[in-house]
């Protein structure tokens, strides 16, 4: 068998947030390189991605997808190949991690790990001590397993039987659109924009805005922008 899937950025049912991600997909599968998954093929035009495969089961395309685009770094940081960080930029990897653990997966099923923060000196070119930064390490996030969105796993109390097909339709949850919450009923649709809504945290910027007012806290901001209109959504974290 054989099966794609197949992203155009002008196709008029996609929002903000899909043409978003697809920047994250089409960024990532530049990254991949040399490094691709072994049984998916890609292709990369101006306006359109293209992953398909042969002789391999959604759920086992799925995989080899999401876990050569979802990673964890040895210190059991966040690690998006699409994002282009150097692997010694440790002290940027460490930022972006704590900004999408406050955004993306603030809640702590989204990304089970360590409770005691860890530390990591940093030097500051401007002093002669270094800075301290501090981030929770994780053993898995939401992203590698398409955690609660029925495309890998039976969800509770769904009538879809469990098979290695992808399913008639995909539930969208807030690791994917922060503030993406569900009402009297799951937010779904189909199993491909599902998929690509993954890749919407490889393209967003993200920013730690500190209060003059309120000095013991700090801000985070996702970013998502076209042209000239932008959207913003703050989540407030405690601390510094």
């Amino acid at each position: 068998m054989g099966l794609e899937l197949l992203y155009r950025l002008d196709d008029l049912g996609y929002t903000i947030y899909h043409r978003a991600a697809l920047g994250g997909l089409a960024a990532t599968i530049r990254a991949w390189g040399n490094a691709a998954p072994m049984d998916i093929k890609t292709e990369v035009e101006r306006l359109q991605v293209r992953l398909y495969w042969d002789n391999l089961t959604d759920h086992s395309a799925l995989k080899q997808i999401l876990e050569a685009s979802f990673r964890l770094t040895s210190e059991k940081i966040i690690d998006l190949p699409g994002q282009f960080i150097p692997s010694d930029e440790i002290e940027l990897k460490i930022a972006i991690h704590n900004g999408l653990c406050a955004t993306f997966l603030q809640h702590p099923k989204m990304r089970p790990g360590e409770k005691t923060p860890r530390s990591f000196d940093v030097k500051v070119a401007e002093s002669a001590s270094p800075q301290k930064l501090t981030y929770k390490a994780i053993d898995s996030y939401a992203h590698q397993k398409a955690q609660g969105t029925g495309l890998l796993e039976k969800l509770k109390n769904s009538s879809q039987e469990p098979t290695e097909q992808f399913p008639e339709t995909a539930f969208i949850s807030q690791f994917m659109i922060p503030g993406a919450l569900k009402g009297s009923r799951l937010l779904e649709d189909e199993p491909s924009k599902v998929i690509l809504l993954h890749f919407l945290m490889v393209a967003c910027p993200i920013f730690f805005l500190r209060s003059q007012i309120e000095r013991e806290q700090t801000y985070v901001c996702v970013l998502k922008g076209r042209r000239n209109k932008l959207q913003y959504r703050f989540n407030k974290l405690h601390g510094s």
